[in-house]
């Protein structure tokens, strides 16, 4: 394009002119690179509210904004999910990029087992990567191993039905699956969630149930929390969560499959005192436990609470599963706890 300074007539041009041209040029050269960027960039939101950007040529790029939490990846987009590992990788965040992508390929193993598909997509992609990340950080081997395990991924096991949450540990050997509507509570710290003792290990995680009329936004649920003291209290007391701990010892048992849960009891505070405080009681039910007892919140009132506990020792490792929930979510709650005991699958 013909720049204006440069259709003035020579005779009239003088030295600054050309001074003038080659700025005119460079400003034009500016503006239409950001002009031909704006028409190539198409701003989206994935299934969690968070925003990425498709480019004219069919390429995604992930965008680490203020809108960004961390998710476990959904099986329908993968491509997004991959972008979003590259771009943690890139920027040093690896205990993300690594569980992100541990979730990816447990998506992609799913579907093939399930024949949701017959295809991998990105599989080899998103491996080569994770190897990269892991030699790259070999010196966070125990930061690594302890907090991007379990990792998970939102699935379905066929292609008629919802999608659920499955997560998996490689370290302590299970899986199962809970409703989509649990979210996971991802550490940042290997002390948020693990610690030892003179004689075993233990390592725990929550899942807790969001309501399905709250909104994706991370930042849409905080603006309705701020809005009353109050509202934030009774979400708090009408939770579903579901908890899961781990334990592995390095000497001979001091517990055995019948009186492991003596462990948890113990790490949970549930001293003799505490149980007639709170009215604890627990009874077998079938493979499980259930255990009832009283609650009193801030403002307050009395609730009944319930737990279901499921507990394994195998050699030197243990694991203790339960679902905690108030009495009013009953229904909603054994519908979650059916679930996880169909799909929980312990090597």
């Amino acid at each position: 394009m013909e720049i204006f300074s440069q259709q003035l007539d020579p005779l009239l041009q003088n030295s600054w002119i050309q001074e003038v041209s080659d700025e005119e040029e460079k400003f034009y050269n500016r503006l239409s690179t950001i002009i031909n960027k704006t028409k190539s960039l198409f701003i989206k939101e994935d299934f969690f509210g968070r925003e990425y950007k498709i480019k004219k040529n069919g390429t995604i790029a992930f965008q680490l904004n203020d809108f960004y939490r961390d998710v476990f990846p959904d099986f329908s987009q993968l491509d997004i999910h991959l972008s979003e590992s590259e771009v943690l990788s890139e920027n040093g965040n690896f205990i993300q990029g690594i569980r992100l992508l541990k979730g990816i390929n447990l998506c992609n193993r799913s579907m093939i087992k399930n024949s949701i598909t017959d295809k991998l997509r990105n599989y080899d992609s998103s491996t080569n990567l994770l190897n990269t990340m892991y030699k790259r950080f070999s010196h966070k081997e125990n930061e690594i191993q302890i907090l991007t395990d379990p990792y998970g991924c939102y699935i379905t096991e066929k292609k008629e039905l919802e999608k659920n949450l499955l997560i998996e540990s490689e370290a302590f050997a299970f899986r199962f699956q809970i409703g989509k509507e649990f979210e996971y509570n991802f550490p940042d710290r290997i002390d948020d969630m693990s610690g030892k003792e003179s004689d075993y290990e233990w390592k725990f995680f929550r899942l807790i149930k969001r309501d399905p009329k709250q909104k994706e936004k991370s930042s849409g649920f905080e603006e309705e929390l701020k809005k009353s003291e109050s509202f934030v209290k009774k979400i708090r007391d009408a939770k579903i969560i579901f908890f899961a701990g781990m334990t592995f010892h390095n000497t001979n048992l001091v517990y055995t499959k019948d009186n492991y849960y003596q462990l948890w009891d113990i790490r949970r505070g549930l001293t003799k005192n505490r149980i007639r405080e709170i009215h604890f009681k627990r009874e077998k039910v079938g493979n499980y436990y259930e255990s009832n007892f009283y609650d009193v919140n801030e403002f307050g009132e009395k609730k009944n609470k319930i737990v279901k506990e499921k507990y394994y020792l195998r050699k030197n490792k243990g694991l203790f599963f339960s679902l905690s929930y108030p009495l009013e979510k009953k229904s909603e709650a054994e519908d979650e706890w059916n679930l996880f005991l169909k799909t929980l699958d312990v090597k």
